[in-house]
């Protein structure tokens, strides 16, 4: 008996079940947990009408984030010639 559970506890279709039952409940809960932050986010930015501002840190950081690409924007027009007159 002892030879036969070892002999299916090296075979592939076990080992691919014991993966698919290993992994299915963490890939089920990032899952759920990615369709309940986007439903959120959704449902936040309907009531305000932005749903980059809603106090939390990723719309902190989505804000920083466009902050700073609207400051490269500013640095990069500051140093231009034609806007202060001097280009063709």
């Amino acid at each position: 008996m002892y030879d036969v559970i070892r002999a299916l506890a090296a075979s592939l279709p076990y080992e691919l079940l014991i993966l698919f039952f290993g992994l299915y409940p963490m890939v089920s809960a990032l899952m759920w947990i990615g369709t309940s932050l986007i439903f959120f986010r959704r449902e936040r930015g309907s009531e305000n009408g932005d749903a980059f501002d809603d106090g939390s840190p990723d719309s902190t950081l989505a804000k920083a984030r466009s902050d700073l690409l609207d400051e490269r924007v500013r640095v990069d027009t500051r140093h231009d010639p034609r806007r202060h007159g001097h280009g063709t």
